[in-house]
């Protein structure tokens, strides 16, 4: 597994992501979350082609990715149980 990413996040990357977030809804992500991430994955795409944030957008983002990231290792532990 990558440092830092749970497991389910690490399945994400790299791979269909309107499908993978489908996926951890199904599991139990909750619909913010699933829309942050959503968010997250066209943000990360949109910059593949044209890239142009600003200090303070990266931090923005950086705050929803940790956050993202909280709430899927959340449901890891809930799902493990």
């Amino acid at each position: 597994m990558a440092p830092g990413l749970p497991g389910a996040a690490e399945a994400v990357v790299g791979h269909d992501f309107g499908a993978s977030v489908a996926s951890l809804a199904a599991r139990g992500l909750d619909a913010g979350t699933v829309a942050t991430l959503h968010g997250l994955f066209q943000a990360c795409n949109e910059a593949r082609y044209a890239p142009h944030s600003t200090t303070q957008e990266l931090t923005a983002m950086a705050a929803r990715v940790e956050s993202a990231l909280a709430a899927i290792g959340a449901l890891e532990e809930r799902n493990a149980q």
